[in-house]
């Protein structure tokens, strides 16, 4: 890689004009070319140190582009401000700056990079403003300091091993990523906590695999898929929550996850690939609703690994809604639950209610239904048995 990088700067030394900015150590100075009224950075001095601000124009015309490769291996730089005129960050711009700790991006930058950060080992803070896109493949891989970002809404694409190998204890994905891709998170050691967008369709190979210190994660609703070795060897995690829309779980997906014991279904049993949830914690458990038990293969069945248990019921709230109505609602909402009614807390000889209003969707959480003025004791349990 730095072979070829090499003869790229090369290549356009020869017709470039350069440019010196001021830092708080060895100058910076740029090569640049200007295409159209706009300034493309190419390069800069080996020995540069210090902070560096990247400037909005040069010669009058606007830095629009920091070009690939520009900043790569310069090992004196500490932090970097890029101005509000940078839309682009390119390939391996930054790659290999080892004493860079701080990088502060415009907001005009649309795209980061690939390996744009790639190997910055000391980078302990980064902003991603929320103009930004995209995040292209291996843009923050290696960067063993950092340890939290937020990924703002206006992201759309995280592409493969973006954050491959980082000090991530913690992430916020925002809602406009529709897919988490091959290796995107792996191998971040450190991180115990992922907040993962609703809008979020799919989650790819290896996403989280070897995410040693994940204690917990929740697959939103709008999942449908998640693929092979997804949470592969993620040995702290001790429980999954697995939303209503999943219908694929590949192969391996949580293989090794040792400590697993517990991992909630929403909706209907996904089709689940060979081993996707072997080697786990003792006991583990399949927790699901009882209308979708049977999806399982009934309480008590093995299915890949888990024990089906049904979900375990919260009352939220109870009481009146009139003189002759009655309410309870429910979590975790879901069909399959029937109200039972006794004059004694013994529901041995307990009779079914008749509601006036009862849960029809799979969210539904509420019961409503009439009362005679006579004492009872109520009582929700699974309408399956």
């Amino acid at each position: 890689m730095k072979s070829i990088v090499t003869f790229y700067f090369a290549a356009v030394l020869a017709a470039a004009a350069t440019y010196t900015v001021p830092t708080t150590g060895v100058a910076a100075t740029l090569t640049y070319r200007v295409i159209d009224t706009e300034v493309i950075i190419d390069s800069c001095n080996w020995d540069v140190s210090g902070e560096l601000e990247i400037p909005d124009s040069i010669e009058g015309n606007r830095v629009t582009s920091v070009g690939a490769g520009a900043f790569a291996e310069r090992n004196g730089l500490t932090s970097v401000k890029i101005g509000n005129s940078v839309a682009s960050i390119g390939e391996y711009a930054f790659w290999g700056c080892i004493n860079l700790t701080m990088v502060t991006i415009g907001n005009s930058v649309t795209s980061i990079g690939t390996g744009a950060f790639h190997h910055c080992t000391s980078l302990t803070s980064v902003t991603i403003p929320d103009s930004v896109t995209s995040i292209r493949e291996s843009a923050f891989d290696g960067c063993t300091s950092l340890t939290g970002v937020r990924i703002p809404d206006s992201v759309t694409s995280i592409a493969e091993y973006a954050f491959w190998g980082t000090g991530l204890t913690r992430v916020i994905i925002g809602n406009s990523v529709t897919s988490i891709r091959k290796a995107t998170f792996a191998s971040c050691i450190n991180l115990t906590s992922v907040t993962i967008g609703n809008s979020v369709t799919s989650i790819g190979t290896g996403a989280f695999q070897h995410c040693t210190s994940l204690t917990s994660v929740t697959i939103p609703d709008n999942v449908t898929s998640i693929e092979g070795y997804a949470f592969y060897q993620c040995t702290s995690l001790t429980s999954a929550k697995i939303g209503n829309s999943v219908a694929l779980i590949w192969g391996w997906a949580f293989y090794r996850c040792t400590s697993l014991t517990s991992v909630i279904f929403e909706g209907v049993s996904p089709t689940m690939g060979s081993s996707a949830f072997s080697s786990l914690g003792e006991g583990a458990k399949a927790i699901v609703q009882p209308v979708y038990a049977s999806s399982f293969g009934g309480v008590g069945a093995l299915r890949n690994g888990l024990i089906v248990e049904w979900a375990e019921l919260q009352i939220t709230r109870s009481g009146l809604v009139n003189a002759g109505t009655f309410f309870i609602e429910f979590k975790a909402p879901g069909l399959g639950y029937r109200v039972m009614s006794s004059p004694t807390l013994d529901f041995n000889n307990a009779v079914e209610v008749d509601p006036t209003l009862e849960p029809i969707s799979a969210t539904d959480n509420r019961f409503e239904f009439s009362v005679n003025g006579s004492r009872n004791f109520y009582r929700l349990e699974a309408a399956i048995q």
